[in-house]
């Protein structure tokens, strides 16, 4: 019987090779919450998740997704590199080719949840990388306009 499900199974996927573009697209889609999200919530009932829930889940998702953008663009503005950033595209990356090449749902987004939310910070609060401090270690005060060094000069 298992041999004939595997025959099958391959001669579908051999008549459906064209299709595997739709495939992946409808599976990333599923993942991210751009493809049938209603249909997408359902099936998360189907796993336990309240619909109010679910639905909250995925509202929360858009607006911390649209937040990441942001903050991606802002820190690739500010001159970090993409290998600088692969902790955060990192997880984005495992959790897209694992849904292409298995199946899309919204659980195996959480991988990637952290990343989101880290460059959605970025996005809200506009973050900088800090300013490299001076060869010598000293640090000018930007409002005083003197060295920090004078004020803790022994004696002063």
């Amino acid at each position: 019987a298992e041999a004939a499900y595997r025959a099958e199974a391959t001669a579908y996927i051999g008549d459906h090779l064209g299709r595997v573009p739709v495939v992946a697209a409808a599976r990333l889609g599923r993942t991210f919450g751009v493809y049938d999200p209603v249909g997408q919530v359902d099936l998360d009932r189907v796993e336990g998740r309240p619909k109010g829930l679910a639905v909250a889940g995925l509202l929360t998702f858009y607006a911390t997704a649209a937040l990441a953008v942001v903050g991606w663009r802002r820190l690739r503005r500010a001159g970090w590199s993409w290998a600088a950033l692969a902790p955060l595209w990192g997880p984005i990356a495992l959790v897209a080719v694992t849904v292409v090449a298995f199946y899309g749902t919204t659980r195996f987004r959480a991988v990637a949840e952290l990343s989101f939310i880290l460059l959605a910070a970025v996005g809200l609060t506009g973050a900088r990388p800090p300013e490299r401090a001076p060869v010598d270690g000293a640090g000018i005060d930007a409002h005083e306009g003197h060295d920090e060094r004078d004020e803790h000069e022994v004696g002063a």
